[in-house]
């Protein structure tokens, strides 16, 4: 694959493997949108060797990713850390109206938390709107706005859950056999 512009952009994503995509939107939804292997590798259930040793290279010969660092991680090595370029920010915009990023468990913790800490607040505004004044219907508009945006991320981290389950069951198997060998 060669790192092409303008319309043909698209294309090459779209020629990208799977395992290469789910970096790519993983790097998209972290802030500074950069992650270590170790990150990745429990985002998206891939092996840190399969990360570093194939898709980010593929990922940073189309001008995506770049390696930014090392970090300590959980391997005897350190860990290599990657950042989106700018081609691989917009590439990535154009993926994730297409499908979902992949989420650790941490980062669905975090990002259900601060959904339901912010519909606690707008709960807690209208509560006060009522004690002042009677209800406000643009808050409790916002409100229920929110309350139905919460219940779309519900439903869109069971994916995730019973998706990290499935890889969990795959990883169990795949030890079980190495186990026995």
């Amino acid at each position: 694959m060669s790192a092409g512009t303008g319309a043909g952009d698209s294309l090459a994503a779209a020629s990208l493997h799977d395992n290469a995509i789910q970096i790519l939107l993983y790097l998209k939804t972290q802030e500074e949108e950069r992650a270590s292997t170790t990150a990745i590798r429990d985002a998206t259930g891939l092996s840190a060797a399969n990360i570093s040793g194939h898709h980010a290279v593929t990922l940073i010969e189309e001008g995506y990713i770049e390696k930014t660092g090392k970090e300590p991680g959980d391997a005897p090595r350190d860990a290599n850390v990657y950042t989106l370029t700018h081609r691989g920010r917009k590439e990535a915009n154009n993926l994730l109206n297409e499908s979902q990023a992949p989420m650790s468990k941490a980062d669905m913790i975090r990002h259900m938390n601060q959904l339901q800490d912010r519909v606690d607040e707008l709960e807690a505004m209208v509560d006060e709107q009522r004690a002042e004044s009677g209800v406000d219907d643009d808050l409790l508009d916002q409100v229920e706005t929110n309350s139905e945006l919460v219940e779309e991320h519900e439903k869109r981290l069971e994916k995730h859950w019973q998706y990290l389950d499935r890889i969990l069951d795959s990883l169990d198997k795949v030890s079980e056999k190495v186990q026995n060998l």
